[in-house]
């Protein structure tokens, strides 16, 4: 049996693993003047203006100039005679009273792969900043590749109707730089990358325009792309039980999150819920965010407020948060296959961390020395019963954690990972941190430690890898106990031509297991844990194995900016006690397919129609499901430290 499980996940991983695809980490920047035109491997770009181009490196070129008949009428004209197919008419920017470029938007990356995010501004490195504007793009059918490009669609214009472009001091709060500063490649890669990571950012190019009137002069123009801000969501079972919620992610323009949801449902005690959170980004310019959360509803009550500045680049020195948190509700516990208990509480927490980075190697270099300390305390208004030697989830706590750590961690840009065409940031490098702790509970004291350590890397052949080791555990009562080990890994190919598609392949592996855990504490191969669709109690353990196999092929068709994607899936999952080796414990597998479509340009999660069949199942659970539902966003493992953390069993 062992032989026949091991034989499966060779042939799965097989099956599904394509063939290495393009690959590019390095490009070169080109200035022309205008009225000039330049050969690249055969292929004609003519500029009008002082344009700059971002070009293979290492690539043939040649630049002659234009006639001025010629050159009166593609200025008349506004437009380029180039192979629109090709890589290479695709401008990297221009500048005649408004940035002005040309090509599809992401086919510059596309065929570049991965480029570093700071490659584009390293030319300028120490020159001053004479200027800073921002030109914000059409939503839906604009472009920061091609600002000429314009809203025409009803739906397009009912949107920018109903819209409030993000404010010019929104944007410039996510500065760090100012004019009369000297550039700093790192520092304009890093504030590039916090705009776009905004909820109501669909993208932002910053463009560098070198000013003929003063040597070693720029000016700098940020081109931004808002997302529409207002939104819906709903869950439906049955007219007895749903969900209804609006949002809007930049109230008025100010960067102002105000999401509401309400829940119904006949069966519930109360009937209605309630869930609300408002969230402010960038609060005073600091980088520092926060939020109020509020919700009501049969199974929990729960508020809480929160403070949080992140260490977002080398050169922040200081970072922290404090929050309060009251909650009530309740935890499920299994005894057997019949017997469930449920243990109702309210909690009430209050947490506090505080941190000093040290930049080391100069101040463009991306390695820091990170120190932080975190106080926590949390205490049991309302519980069960508790005693010295069970129900140890219910004890009141308090924990002091302090942490040193190590990190150096680049940022490249590409497209067509997790995304549907919008810029992606995709770290990698290194990330190391030693935690170490001592805390009190209502009946004993103990200490913590743990270790992490994260790497991600991209391969100029096979692809993007990253892995993290976590290792961490307690000392109470003369022993170890609630320890944790998990190894985790993504892997993803680079982009594959397959006919008009772009295809990825996604490989995730997760190996977790629990040493002397409390009896409350599982985890499981449920859904996004494991097996993707697949629920029951059976699926819970101490050792838990996966491995996620998927095909993704982004297809070239859009309907009013909504992107299709189409992809294929293959799921394996051990779990089971900790005491028996992983492919010893319950295997269980699914495959299936299916479609995801998403428009950058809203608010919305990604929807997805997807068929799975599990040859094995719980009891009482369906071999073959279908599933309509929003596919919440995936994320790269964040290669930053934050406050000190105990590693949680999850």
């Amino acid at each position: 049996m062992k032989a026949l499980k091991i034989i499966l996940i060779v042939f799965l991983f097989v099956a599904v693993f394509p063939l290495p695809g393009q690959y590019s980490v390095h490009s070169d920047t080109l200035r022309v003047s205008g009225g000039n035109y330049v050969f690249i491997n055969g292929k004609r770009i003519v500029a009008i203006n002082d344009t700059i181009l971002i070009i293979p490196e290492d690539s043939d070129y040649e630049i002659l100039p234009i006639s001025e008949e010629e050159r009166k009428s593609l200025k008349n004209t506004m437009k380029f005679d180039v192979d629109s197919s090709s890589w290479y008419s695709d401008i990297y920017h221009a500048l005649y009273g408004s940035i002005f470029t040309t090509g599809r938007a992401y086919e510059i990356l596309d065929t570049a792969g991965f480029v570093l995010g700071i490659d584009e501004f390293t030319p300028f490195a120490g020159h001053k900043i004479s200027s800073i504007r921002f030109k914000k793009v059409d939503l839906l059918e604009g472009s920061i590749w091609d600002t000429t490009r314009v809203a025409t669609s009803w739906l397009a214009e009912l949107a920018i109707s109903l819209h409030v472009y993000t404010r010019d001091y929104v944007l410039r709060r996510y500065l760090d730089f100012k004019e009369g500063d000297q550039l700093s490649p790192s520092l304009l890669s890093d504030n590039e990358r916090f705009i776009r990571s905004q909820p109501f950012i669909e993208d932002v190019r910053i463009v560098i325009v070198p000013r003929d009137d003063e040597e070693e002069t720029v000016d700098i123009v940020i081109i931004v792309k808002d997302r529409f801000s207002i939104g819906a969501s709903f869950g439906f079972s049955d007219i007895d039980k749903f969900r209804v919620g609006v949002f809007d992610q930049n109230l008025f323009g100010h960067g102002v999150e105000f999401n509401n949801i309400l829940y119904y449902n006949k069966n519930d005690t109360p009937k209605v819920g309630y869930e609300g959170l408002l969230k402010f980004n960038n609060l005073v310019g600091n980088h520092i965010d926060g939020y109020l959360q509020y919700i009501t509803r049969y199974d929990v009550d729960l508020i809480q407020a929160r403070l949080d500045k992140r260490f977002l680049n080398p050169q922040t020195k200081y970072a922290g948060g404090a929050g309060i948190k009251s909650i009530r509700t309740f935890i499920k516990r299994r005894l057997d296959d019949t017997t469930e208990v449920i243990d109702k509480y309210k909690l009430r927490e209050t947490d506090f961390w505080l941190g000093r980075s040290f930049q080391i190697g100069g101040k463009e270099s991306r390695e820091n020395i990170v120190l932080t300390g975190r106080y926590n305390f949390g205490r049991f208004i309302d519980h069960p019963e508790v005693h010295p030697d069970s129900n140890f989830f219910f004890h009141d706590r308090s924990w002091i954690l302090a942490s040193i750590g190590y990190n150096n961690v680049n940022y490249y840009k590409s497209r067509l990972i997790y995304g549907y065409g919008q810029t992606e940031d995709v770290p990698t490098g290194i990330f190391i941190n030693f935690v170490g702790g001592y805390g009190e509970s209502q009946f004993n004291t103990g200490y913590y430690g743990g270790i992490s350590f994260k790497t991600a890397t991209l391969h100029p052949k096979f692809g993007y890898l990253s892995w993290v080791t976590d290792l961490g555990g307690f000392y109470r009562r003369g022993h170890f106990e609630n320890g944790i080990l998990r190894f985790k890994s993504l892997y993803f190919t680079n982009l594959i031509n397959l006919w008009r598609m772009k295809v990825r392949q996604f490989i995730y592996f997760d190996y977790t297991k629990g040493f002397d855990r409390y009896t409350i504490d599982r985890i499981n191969i449920s859904d996004r844990n494991g097996i993707r669709g697949l629920s029951g109690f059976k699926l819970e353990g101490l050792q838990r194995l996966t491995f996620k196999f998927e095909t993704l092929a982004f297809s070239p068709w859009t309907w009013y900016e909504f992107k299709t994607a189409f992809f294929i899936f293959a799921d394996i999952g051990f779990i089971g006690s900790s005491t028996k080796t992983p492919f010893e414990e319950e295997m269980y597998t699914g495959i299936g397919g299916g479609i995801r479509t998403k428009n950058n340009s809203l608010t919305f999660d990604t929807f997805q129609f997807r068929f799975a069949y599990y040859p094995k199942t719980p009891p009482g659970v369906s071999n073959i499901r279908l599933d309509f539902i929003f596919n919440l966003p995936r994320v790269f493992v964040p290669l930053s430290q934050g406050g000190p953390e105990i590693i949680q069993f999850k």
